[in-house]
């Protein structure tokens, strides 16, 4: 099997948690709250339908009634809109998570 380019030049280095943090972090919780109620409705159900309710891209488009394209299209502009809102990853604290 050959390697696409990508691969040979995308080195993964450090290790993936198994387990998400211990604490919760309410203030981090309310700020992805308030970031997510800011994006137009479809970008925002989008955002639900495929990490809340963990939808595939499909499913989320037969549920909204539109196309495949248009729901990874809208999930880009989304996620895009919430990273802006809420600064750099860097600037989250490590082994928080949003919900228990």
């Amino acid at each position: 099997m050959r390697r696409s380019a990508w691969a040979r030049r995308v080195v993964l280095a450090g290790r993936i948690p198994e387990a998400a943090g211990l604490t919760d972090d309410r203030d981090l919780a309310l700020d992805v709250r308030g970031a997510l109620a800011r994006p137009p409705p479809r970008q925002r159900a989008t955002l639900v339908l495929r990490f809340y309710c963990d939808l595939s891209v499909d499913q989320a488009a037969q549920v909204l009634g539109c196309s495949a394209g248009t729901v990874k299209s809208q999930t880009a502009k989304g996620l895009g809109a919430l990273r802006r809102m809420l600064g750099p990853a860097g600037a989250w604290p490590q082994g928080r998570r949003l919900c228990r």
